[in-house]
């Protein structure tokens, strides 16, 4: 059971998140002024580490490219274009290495507002029948993994339709977008209480956010923004726990006792230093889910190329 907890909590992962320099008052707006046929390209590293007791070991680390263009601009909203290639894997985990393989030279359009908060994936059709023709060959290529026609169907679930794909297939997208939209006062935090998408299934997860402008630097028109979001405990506790006792149901194997259930927490750190024109400079997120003496992190950073 402690190899399903374990496997709940990565997907637990999956949670998401949801310009102008003013020295007057020391304040930003995150707004994007872009034009049609603008492009920039940007590499993106993934880490993901277990720590449990004092021993950290690295689960997964990848990165590859994205090549974002803008491809239409009007007073009201922005369409624009990721393209993603070059992937790069360091790990031992053959799902993962064959699902990259699969995967590369695929693209995602989206539809922001004309601040640059994201509205939609326009493309979505078209990336979910990428990813079930990819799902296909997975299950040929393989066909000698034990429980892998389960594994490939909780991973197509997340591009099965607009909304999930939505919700949680496009994390580095949203990180990007984070901030836009807002406006944020030199050292002066903004709290909220918001809801995340709950990939377990089910209803979304209360979680409160606190967003604040961190430094201001003129002569060179960016600026740095840090959010932090906690996920409502009791609520991301309670599914887990149904989760798992549905999951082994369908294993045959007992179910986790209630009384001894640890509590799982989720948490995210985002850093991100924003061009005066509404384009990310470098930004950094870190999601932290722990249950008793053990703590999953993810990292994923999107660094500015040209």
């Amino acid at each position: 059971m402690k190899y399903y907890l374990t496997f709940a909590l990565f997907i637990i992962m999956s949670l998401n998140v949801h310009a102008q320099i003013n020295m007057a008052d020391s304040s930003f707006q995150a707004i994007s002024y872009w034009d049609k046929g603008e492009a920039h390209s940007y590499k993106i590293s993934q880490n993901k580490y277990k720590v449990i007791g004092k021993d950290t070991t690295v689960a997964e680390a990848y990165s590859y490219s994205v090549d974002i263009s803008v491809l239409d601009s009007t007073a009201h909203e922005y369409t624009v274009e990721w393209f993603y290639h070059d992937y790069a894997l360091e790990t031992e985990n053959e799902i993962m290495e064959k699902l990259f393989e699969l995967n590369t030279d695929m693209k995602v359009v989206i539809k922001t507002d004309e601040m640059g908060m994201v509205k939609e994936v326009v493309n979505w059709k078209e990336v979910s029948e990428y990813i079930n023709k990819s799902m296909k060959q997975l299950k040929k290529d393989l066909a000698h993994i034990p429980n892998i026609n389960k594994i490939i169907k909780q991973a197509s679930n997340m591009y099965s339709s607009k909304e999930s794909i939505e919700k949680g297939a496009i994390n580095e997208i949203i990180q990007f977008h984070s901030f836009h939209g807002g406006k944020y006062q030199f050292n002066k935090e903004v709290h909220a209480d918001t809801q995340v998408a709950n990939m377990l299934g089910g209803e979304p997860f209360d979680a409160n956010i606190n967003v604040w402008l961190d430094n201001i630097y003129p002569d060179d028109y960016i600026v740095d923004l840090k959010l932090h979001q906690k996920v409502n405990s009791i609520q991301l506790t309670k599914v887990t726990y149904d989760y798992l006792c549905e999951l082994a149901k369908m294993m045959k194997q007992p179910e986790p006792k209630w009384d001894d259930f640890p509590t799982v927490k989720n948490e995210t750190y985002l850093y991100s230093q924003i061009h005066d024109s509404g384009w990310p400079l470098y930004s950094i997120e870190t999601k932290e889910v722990s249950s008793q003496n053990t703590l999953q992190i993810e990292e994923r950073i999107i660094d500015f190329i040209k």
